[in-house]
């Protein structure tokens, strides 16, 4: 088996894969970018696109499985491209890209341009690689954007339906399929250099996807209300215009009203993934019940970054009841080893200054 590494294990997707992963015997590292009260499989890094990736968890890594971006979408080409210097510093073979069909769709929005930048930057890496464009992913205890489609869906009085006149419809894909099919990928020479398109065959236009989603998110019939898609984008245009925090990707539902039909067939049967029932998976996987809600971590200030603070560190790091806020420590010193062994909490020279 390989030794892997995996971006992004704090997701839905990448956690998924960790998990998953360790399971065939893999060896998996992972990092996330703050802990967390559900911790991926194997061995675990803290770091945070673009610039904060341990090059220690590169160490002996044979591919490289990127499924995170950047917070600032502004910043993934460099958070990229400085995961690519190091992977080949590392000495490292193969990187697995994450895109979607939006790279394939001919658009001109914000999302299809960066896809097609990142696809690129892929490409021109001197590594061998693999990119896996995929649909919509969704899939049991949703989490990440699926996720917040199905607690939206469940917080609605009414369940809107966007009108979607300029593309053809969206092609979803279980996130079991799509772990699947990145698990095949890793060997060396298993689809090397090649993009693959994978997702249902057939496009569903998105207000029945989303009625998929409400059937299953909902205990009673939702009331359906016509939205176009047009005002829902002004509207986040004008929010995001005056520096309001929204839960939404303006790019990506961009994405969605250009979507065009990709040939995903090909590739779904040389990768043996399975045509699913949309109807019936959706409606399952957002009524799956939610793991009960964890406490609140306890946000900790370590004073101290000796040897004694450092074993603390350590130990909150793994910790599913704290969380590692800050580090109070006069050395540069000794914040520099905290930040070479993967800890990469913000440093403070003295208490008033945290």
């Amino acid at each position: 088996m390989s030794r892997i590494l995996v971006t992004g294990a704090g997701g839905f997707i990448g956690g998924r894969l960790a998990r998953e992963a360790t399971r065939r015997d893999h060896e998996v590292r992972s990092i996330i970018a703050s802990p967390r009260a559900s911790l991926p499989a194997g061995e675990i890094f803290l770091g945070r696109l673009p610039w904060q990736i341990p090059f220690q968890s590169l160490h002996g890594v044979e591919t490289v499985i990127h499924c995170a971006r950047a917070s600032d979408p502004a910043l993934d080409g460099a958070a990229l491209d400085h995961l690519i210097r190091l992977t080949r510093a590392a000495g490292t073979k193969k990187i697995i890209l994450l895109t979607s069909h939006a790279s394939a769709a001919g658009g001109e929005s914000l999302w299809h341009r960066w896809e097609r930048d990142a696809e690129g930057r892929v490409q021109d890496s001197g590594l061998a690689w693999t990119i896996l464009r995929a649909g919509p992913v969704y899939g049991a205890a949703p989490n990440g954007s699926f996720g917040r489609l199905c607690r939206a869906v469940r917080a609605l009085p009414a369940m809107p339906r966007l009108e979607h006149h300029s593309g053809d419809g969206i092609q979803p894909l279980h996130v079991d399929d799509l772990v699947e099919a990145i698990l095949k990928c890793i060997p060396p020479g298993a689809w090397d250099n090649k993009a693959c398109n994978l997702g249902h065959s057939e496009p569903v236009p998105l207000r029945r996807f989303l009625g998929y989603v409400a059937k299953g998110a909902r205990r009673r019939k939702p009331l359906p209300v016509d939205v176009p898609l047009g005002p829902v984008l002004q509207a986040l245009e004008a929010a995001k215009a005056f520096g309001l925090k929204i839960n939404t990707d303006l790019g990506e539902i961009q994405a969605l009203e250009a979507y065009r039909r990709v040939e995903t067939t090909p590739w779904m049967r040389e990768f043996q993934l399975p045509e699913r029932n949309l109807p019936f998976e959706v409606a399952q996987a957002a009524g799956a019940e939610e793991r009960a809600p964890q406490r609140r971590a306890a946000r900790i200030l370590l004073v101290g970054a000796g040897r004694a603070g450092l074993s603390h560190a350590l130990t909150l790091l793994h910790s599913e009841e704290a969380l590692l806020c800050g580090v109070v420590d006069p050395s540069t010193r000794a914040v520099t080893l905290f930040k070479s062994v993967g800890i990469e909490a913000p440093s403070f020279a003295d208490l008033e200054q945290a």
